[in-house]
C-alpha cells in the first residue's frame, strides 16, 4: 500500500473528507454498491449526498419562471402582506399589465443602471400634411388632448376665436384625419348646439381625462359667454359606435382654470387653479375629489412630508396654477375612504411611500413665484400624503404652462416646454421613477418651432406629439411636431 492510499484511509477513519479530491467524489447509490464501500466510509459520503441534494433543491427554487418571480414582487410591493399568505389583488388584469410593464422595463434596465453612459436622443419631425385630404385646425392656445386608441383627440382652445370643433390626429404618422372618419354628423350637430348655447362649450384651460371605458371627462376652464369667465362644470363625452354624447353636470367646488385634474377609480382629483372672473384673481391651493357617479365633491387635506418627516407648513399655501400633474401606476387606486369621517384609522408612515400616485411639477403661486420641486401625491392611503421627491441629475428649471406625459414601458415622466416669464423653453426632460433621475434629451432634426408653452401633447409608445401653443412671437403653426425618443449606450475607453 502506497503512501497516498494510507493518507486516504486515515482521513476516512477520522471522518475528515477535506483531503478527498472533488473529482473522485461520486456519491451515487449505484457507485457505492459497485465499490462495496466500507462501513466507515458511508457516514461521510451520505452526508455529502444530502448536501448535494439540498444544493440542487435550492437551485431549483431559484430557477422559477419570470411570471412567478414578478407576481411575488408585485404582490409584496407597494402593499405589505397582512399575514403569511400574500394579499390577493382582485383585478387580475392589473397584475398582468404590471408584469408586462416590468418585463418591458427590464429590456432597458441598462439605461437606468448607468445613466452616465447613456445618451437619450429625440428626433424632431414635422409630419407632412395634405390640406385637401385632411381637416387642418387653426393655431390656438389652451387646448387639451387625450389619447383615444391610435388617435389623439384635441378639444377646445382659443386664438382669435373660441374653438368648438373636435380634431383627430393619427398617432402613427402625425397627420390630421378627415371629419368623415370621426362622427361627422354628431360633430356638426354639436357645433350647432354650441353656437346656440355657449355654455355647452369647453372653452380653454380645462382639464381632460379618459377612463377605462373610453369615456372622456373635462372639468373647469374658461368660457367666452359675452365675457370671459371660469366655470366648475363637469363635461362627460362618450364616443362609442359613431355615437357622440355630450352631457354637463354642475359641481359645488369653486370655478377655476389652469388647474390639474387626474382620473382615478371613477373619481377626478382636482389640484389648484385660479379664478380671475372677478376683479381680484384668486389662486387655489386645495385638493378636491369629484365622484363621477353622483358628482359629489369632497375636499381632502393631505399630510405634507419632506424627507419622510412631517411638516407643518403646506407647500401650496400661496396657491398653485399653470402646473402639470399626471397619474402614475394603477388607475384603479383605492378611493373608498370616507374623507368626511374622522374615525378612520391612520396607516403606518412606512407603508405610505410608494412609486404610484400623482406627480406634480411646475406652476406658479399668487406672488408669481415658480415651483421647481417635484411633488408626489399618494391618494390610495388614509390620510393622503404629499411629499417632496428627492431627485438626482440635472433638474429642469422652474416653469409654468408646460406639458407632462408618462411612459409606462420605461416608467418615466416626460416634461416638455413651458416658460418662466423671461424665456420660452423647448427642452425635453425624462425622469426615471425607479431611481428618480432626471436626464435631458438631446433634440435633433427639425428645431425651428419646438419652443412653446400653453400647448397640448399626447404620448404613444416612443413618440411624443405636440400641438399648438405660444412662442415669443405669438401663435405657432397648425402642424404638430413629433419627437421620437431613442436610447443609445456609449462605451468609455480606458
Amino acid at each position: 500500500m502506497n503512501q497516498k492510499e494510507r493518507r486516504r484511509i486515515y482521513s476516512l477513519q477520522n471522518r475528515d473528507p477535506i483531503n478527498i479530491l472533488k473529482t473522485r467524489m461520486d456519491v451515487s447509490m449505484d457507485n457505492l454498491q459497485k465499490r462495496k464501500t466500507l462501513n466507515s466510509e458511508l457516514p461521510s459520503l451520505t452526508q455529502n449526498k444530502l448536501r448535494m441534494t439540498n444544493y440542487t433543491t435550492s437551485m431549483q427554487l431559484q430557477q422559477k419562471t419570470k411570471y412567478e418571480q414578478l407576481s411575488l414582487k408585485i404582490l409584496k410591493e407597494p402593499y405589505r402582506a397582512l399575514n403569511i399568505k400574500q394579499r390577493m389583488i382582485t383585478n387580475h388584469f392589473t397584475l398582468q399589465q404590471k408584469i408586462q410593464d416590468t418585463i418591458a422595463y427590464d429590456c432597458i434596465k441598462h439605461v437606468l443602471s448607468n445613466t452616465d453612459n447613456t445618451i437619450i436622443k429625440g428626433q424632431v419631425i414635422l409630419p407632412v400634411q395634405n390640406e385637401q385630404q385632411y381637416t387642418i385646425p387653426v393655431s390656438r392656445q389652451g387646448s387639451r388632448a387625450v389619447k383615444y386608441d391610435h388617435f389623439g383627440l384635441v378639444f377646445g382652445g382659443h386664438s382669435h376665436r373660441e374653438n368648438i370643433e373636435i380634431h383627430t390626429i393619427s398617432l402613427l404618422n402625425g397627420q390630421w384625419k378627415r371629419k368623415q372618419e370621426f362622427c361627422q354628423s354628431q360633430i356638426e350637430q354639436l357645433k350647432l348646439r354650441q353656437v346656440l348655447n355657449p355654455n355647452l362649450r369647453l372653452g380653454c384651460y380645462f382639464s381632460l381625462n379618459i377612463d377605462e371605458n373610453k369615456t372622456i371627462y373635462a372639468f373647469g376652464g374658461e368660457k367666452n359667454t359675452n365675457s370671459r369667465k371660469t366655470t366648475n362644470m363637469v363635461t362627460r363625452i362618450c364616443l362609442e359606435d359613431d355615437r357622440l354624447e355630450w352631457q354637463q353636470y354642475p359641481t359645488q367646488i369653486g370655478c377655476r382654470r389652469n388647474h390639474s385634474g387626474c382620473y382615478s377609480h371613477n373619481h377626478l382629483v382636482i389640484i389648484g387653479g385660479l379664478d380671475d372672473s372677478e376683479l381680484n384673481t384668486k389662486f387655489y391651493s386645495d385638493f378636491q375629489l369629484i365622484n363621477l357617479t353622483n358628482m359629489n365633491c369632497t375636499q381632502f387635506y393631505p399630510k405634507f412630508y419632506q424627507k419622510q418627516v412631517i411638516q407643518n407648513d403646506h407647500p401650496f399655501k400661496l396657491g398653485i396654477a399653470y402646473h402639470s400633474a399626471i397619474l402614475v401606476g394603477n388607475p384603479y387606486l383605492r378611493m373608498n375612504y370616507d374623507f368626511t369621517s374622522n374615525a378612520k384609522k391612520e396607516e403606518q408612515v412606512d407603508q405610505l411611500f410608494t412609486r404610484e400616485g400623482i406627480y406634480i411639477f411646475g406652476g406658479k403661486d399668487s406672488e408669481d413665484n415658480l415651483y421647481c420641486e417635484l411633488y408626489h401625491l399618494i391618494i390610495d392611503t388614509y390620510p393622503s400624503v404629499l411629499q417632496v421627491v428627492e431627485t438626482i441629475g440635472q433638474r429642469p428649471l422652474g416653469r409654468r404652462s408646460h406639458s407632462m406625459n408618462y411612459d409606462e414601458k420605461i416608467s418615466a415622466l416626460l416634461l416638455f416646454g413651458g416658460t418662466n416669464e423671461m424665456e420660452c423653453f423647448g427642452d425635453l426632460h425624462l425622469l426615471f421613477l425607479k431611481n428618480y433621475t432626471w436626464q435631458k434629451v438631446q433634440l435633433q432634426g427639425y428645431l425651428e418651432y419646438p419652443f412653446r408653452y400653453e400647448h397640448c401633447s399626447v404620448y404613444n409608445e416612443d413618440k411624443l406629439f405636440i400641438f399648438g401653443g405660444l412662442s415669443q412671437n405669438g401663435f405657432l403653426m397648425y402642424n404638430p411636431i413629433q419627437i421620437q425618443i431613442k436610447f443609445k449606450t456609449i462605451r468609455k475607453h480606458n
